[in-house]
């Protein structure tokens, strides 16, 4: 039997409807080169990543040449990449004059980080790491390499969206990254499309120029540039795939499963020819993969050319035409398979399951509490509602309301209000968490945060059965996306307004206060105990729970 790898046209029936609506709009107004749609897509595409930027280009190919030359890298240059990748990356470095260095993968088929610096020069200028498969690179060890001898980090996450490590995105890491949106991808264009996204506005705006040949005005231009634009019809499209993207990944997760499961006496004759596998060995591996396909991932090694610059192996790499199996296919069983051979069967039950039977026995008292109490809270609290509306309308123009996407019970996704506490339009020139010294935050804001009162709103969602008032704190759906299999396990209860963790980092914006990067910040510093709260709720967290989290969470504020 032949199951293909990739079915478009099913895709396109799937979403037929709302592709087919979201194109006559752009074709009736007209809308066909540069305009709103793409600024669009460009905003939601770096609110998913974690940058303050994204610009759209024709390709993740020229994506990665545009960059290179946004940050001046040429002739007599090196660039360190490595030697298990496609062509693209290092026919970008070659295409503006520079050399190739390439480092040699290690046992996870990704960049081999500890050969990295060996590889480095004085000629070296930048690194591109590049995440194959939905796996991300060691992206610490790169970052400090690149530190240690100030190196600029381009990340190649043509197969990363949606990815994570230590809780950062791909492309989030380095100056920039760079996405494929080709059909076959994860989030696919009808055609050729990419994306670079950055947090560096000088260098976005750079970029901005040389898509556009080097234009800076409609009849003004700053110097030669090319013709690099994303299409604006494909910028629509891929604005309306981008919101289904958690959803897809969930999908892709759960066929994993089913394979998983009908394979296993399989994977258990292939276990003992497999353990020089990481996978095998280390836990931690398992958030390095995103939405990988199901079953076995599969990619070659380039073929080189034999003429013009040729590639340098670095730090003792093997000859680049005998790459690892000579360019023959490399299988990697789906991480999920490999948690499932380590863990053995049964492994997740016991106390965990026992948690789960309580919480599902006690959700129908739990929603009776949570609608009696949320409509209570309206009523009584209407006043200070109105007074707090007012007062955020007279500290600055924009909306009152914050309302963000958010996933809730089971990944579904649900707005979730908040009191506005930022300046408008926030989320474009910062990212998602905020400490108490953010620019961004009003007069009025500092105070609501400090009191927890910006969350008063998500009554509304407790009323309408889309949180709760105590679970898991709703996150937003890219960080859903690079769950690993246990963290899913946060989805099977509402998400609530207060919890554990909520407890435990009451004072987050102080902890994330005077660092120069508080995603980085939260990601090492917070993130890890809060996974670990919420799970440890979801697992064995009892009503009584509840009723204690609410007391506390109610005598927090007169801590203060």
């Amino acid at each position: 039997m032949s199951v293909r790898f990739w079915e478009p046209g099913k895709e396109f029936l799937r979403i037929e409807e709302e592709v087919m609506s979201t194109m006559r709009k752009v074709l009736v107004a007209g809308d066909l080169i540069m305009r709103q749609q793409m600024i669009d897509f460009e905003h939601s595409l770096a609110s998913f990543v974690g940058t303050t930027d994204a610009v759209g280009v024709s390709n993740c190919t020229d994506g990665l040449r545009l960059l290179l030359e946004a940050v001046g890298i040429g002739a007599g240059d090196e660039v360190i990449t490595v030697s298990h990748t496609f062509m693209a990356t290092m026919a970008v470095i070659h295409q503006v004059g520079a050399t190739p260095v390439l480092v040699d993968v290690g046992e996870d088929h990704n960049m081999d980080t500890d050969q990295l610096e060996a590889a480095v020069t004085s000629r070296t200028k930048a690194i591109i790491p590049v995440d194959l498969n939905g796996r991300m690179v060691r992206m610490d060890r790169v970052m400090e390499v690149a530190k240690a001898h100030n190196l600029l980090v381009i990340e190649d996450s043509a197969q990363a969206l949606g990815a994570s490590y230590m809780g950062v995105r791909g492309g989030a890491w380095g100056i920039a990254g760079a996405f494929s949106f080709y059909p076959a991808k994860l989030l696919g264009a009808y055609g050729d499309g990419g994306a670079v996204v950055t947090s560096d506005a000088a260098l976005a705006e750079k970029l901005r120029e040389l898509r556009d040949h080097g234009r800076v005005s409609k009849t003004g231009f700053s110097g030669w540039g090319w013709n690099c634009r994303l299409d604006n019809l494909q910028a629509a499209i891929l604005d309306l795939k981008l919101r289904k993207v958690p959803e897809w990944i969930g999908q892709r997760r759960r066929l994993a499963a089913i394979y998983d499961e009908e394979q296993a006496p399989a994977w258990t004759r292939w276990r003992s020819l497999l353990r020089h596998l990481p996978e095998l060995r280390d836990r931690g591996e398992e958030s390095r993969w995103s939405a990988g396909a199901p079953g076995v991932a599969r990619h070659r090694d380039a073929d080189l050319p034999r003429t013009g610059a040729q590639p340098q192996a670095a730090g003792g790499a093997r000859p680049l035409q005998s790459a690892q199996n000579g360019g023959a296919l490399c299988e990697r069983p789906f991480a999920a398979a490999q948690q499932r051979a380590r863990r053995g069967a049964g492994a997740r039950g016991g106390r965990g399951d026992q948690g789960l039977l309580l919480l599902r026995r006690s959700r129908a008292a739990k929603r009776a509490f949570d609608i009696a109490f949320s409509t209570l809270g309206l009523v009584v609290g209407s006043p200070a509602l109105l007074i707090i509306w007012a007062r955020i309308k007279l500290d600055r123009d924009g909306p009152v309301i914050y309302a963000g996407r958010r996933a809730g019970l089971g990944g579904r996704e649900f707005w979730m209000y908040k009191f506005r506490t930022l300046v408008p339009n926030a989320d474009r020139v910062g990212g998602p968490n905020t400490p108490d010294d953010d620019p961004r935050l009003t007069k009025t804001g500092k105070f609501l945060r400090r009191y927890k009162l910006d969350e008063l709103p998500q009554l509304f969602n407790v009323l309408k059965g889309e949180m709760s008032f105590v679970g898991p704190r709703p996150q937003v759906l890219g960080e859903v996306a690079g769950y690993t299999d246990e963290e899913r396990d946060l989805l099977k209860v509402r998400p609530g307004i207060t919890d554990w963790a909520s407890l435990r980092f009451s004072n987050e914006g102080e902890i994330l206060k005077g660092h120069d990067d508080p995603d980085r910040a939260y990601a090492e510093l917070i993130r890890p105990e809060k996974m670990r709260l919420g799970l440890e709720y979801v697992h064995r967290g009892t009503f009584r729970d509840d009723i204690d989290i609410l007391t506390k969470t109610a005598l927090l504020p007169f801590k203060k």
